[in-house]
């Protein structure tokens, strides 16, 4: 038998090398993290233009992580970008979650369309 995940420790590394140079380059700073929200509203009927408009989250930080989720990014790569456990990324999920629902802004169904998924 051969255990494909036997290697996994460098493929982590390699993927963890990778997310550190994409955060940089194109995450921090307003003008690669705006790339990326222009282009999720762009593509998904400005669910963050709507989200920022209608539900105030504690600071930029909480924007920003929802937006990594709607783009399909797993909660442990959104761990890896922030820096801390896939845990707390799901945790702060449910806790977004809570207050949208909580909110009940206009674009309710927009949201959970895009982020409960």
């Amino acid at each position: 038998y051969n255990n494909p995940y036997a290697n996994n420790k460098k493929k982590f590394e390699t993927i963890d090398a990778f997310l550190l140079k994409f955060t940089e380059k194109y995450t921090k700073g307003k003008k690669g993290y705006a790339l990326l929200e222009s282009m999720i509203n762009e593509n998904m009927n400005n669910v963050m233009m709507h989200l920022r408009a209608e539900v105030k989250l504690p600071d930029e930080e909480y924007y920003q992580q929802i937006c990594f989720h709607i783009a399909g990014f797993s909660g442990n790569t959104i761990a890896r970008i922030f820096k801390t456990t896939a845990n707390a990324i799901y945790k702060r999920k449910d806790r977004i979650l809570e207050k949208i629902f909580k909110d009940n802004p206009m674009h309710l169904e927009l949201f959970t369309m895009y982020i409960v998924k």
